[in-house]
């Protein structure tokens, strides 16, 4: 899917879905010692930007949500991020929760 203004394209959407249980448990023992409430990436997905301040923009609309939580960010494409960590791929991850009369009333508005 593009996400356009005006008729541009501002940005791709990678729909990635939810994480599989076999890889949710791989990474709760391997990386987070059996901490469940570190696993924050169940439901992921991807918006892919041509420019940084397309990027830019989205990140300030997300943050100023009220709806929103933001959990975590990691910026690859900050001066001084080492490529080789990533094999040369570069992102903004922003890890959040949704803060919402319904994940409350359903428990998850963590």
């Amino acid at each position: 899917d593009v996400v356009r203004e005006g008729g541009a394209a501002l940005a791709r959407v990678a729909w990635c879905g939810l994480k599989s249980r076999q890889r949710a448990l791989e990474k709760l023992w391997r990386a987070y010692g059996g901490d469940a409430s570190r696993l924050v990436d169940m439901c992921r997905q991807s918006i892919v930007f041509d420019c940084p301040r397309d990027l830019l923009g989205c990140l300030r609309a997300v943050v100023a949500d009220p709806e929103v939580r933001v959990l975590r960010v990691k910026n690859s494409l900050r001066v001084g991020h080492d490529a080789g960590e990533t094999a040369g791929y570069r992102m903004v991850m922003v890890n959040l929760s949704l803060v919402t009369a319904e994940t409350e009333r359903l428990g998850v508005d963590w």
